[in-house]
């Protein structure tokens, strides 16, 4: 074999190796991210509210939003906020409106925030197989009974929303 034959030989396998590797890389990247949507959000979302204690006949109340990214890429998200409302003790059983599937209406809102931090303007990231808590101090009048607390989540690059929802029986005034 003369030299100009092995340079030849090695010149198409380095073309086939080449070749391989782009196809390899292809179906490795197609696997990932189209068939096991690796980069679209596995983030968990949940929210709940701890009863602190009872302060001048009112309760005092943790609101929380937790966050757990499930994915192997980090999220950027925009919006981490809530909505509390309750039943009152005085409030009638009432249906709602459409827009809320003709469930039990919950006419008082106790509180609208957020959890994000107001003076950041750029986006919250969250890293892939972390865990996030976030903590909101509020208070809700003697008598309030049930609470409803929506959490909703806005992701920053696809614009799409998360809703996590929870719904408490206030403790008794005595029990804390």
């Amino acid at each position: 074999m003369s030299l100009d034959q092995f340079e030849t030989i090695t010149q198409i396998v380095q073309a086939l190796v080449t070749s391989l590797a782009i196809v390899v890389g292809g179906l490795w990247a197609l696997r990932k991210y189209v068939f096991q949507r690796e980069g679209s959000p596995r983030i968990d979302f949940s929210v709940d509210v701890n009863f602190v204690g009872v302060h001048k006949d009112c309760w005092v109340i943790e609101i929380l939003g937790m966050l757990k990214n499930h994915g192997g890429v980090p999220h950027k998200i925009t919006d981490l906020s809530f909505n509390l409302r309750y039943f009152d003790t005085t409030d009638s059983l009432v249906e709602g409106p459409d827009d809320i599937n003709q469930q039990l209406l919950i006419p008082n809102i106790s509180k609208r925030g957020v959890w994000t931090p107001a003076r950041s303007k750029e986006p919250m990231i969250i890293l892939p197989g972390v865990t996030l808590r976030y903590s909101y101090l509020h208070w809700i009048p003697p008598t309030a009974k049930f609470l409803l607390l929506h959490g909703l989540l806005k992701y920053h690059e696809s614009g799409l929303e998360h809703r996590a929802d929870a719904v408490l029986k206030v403790p008794d005034m005595k029990s804390s």
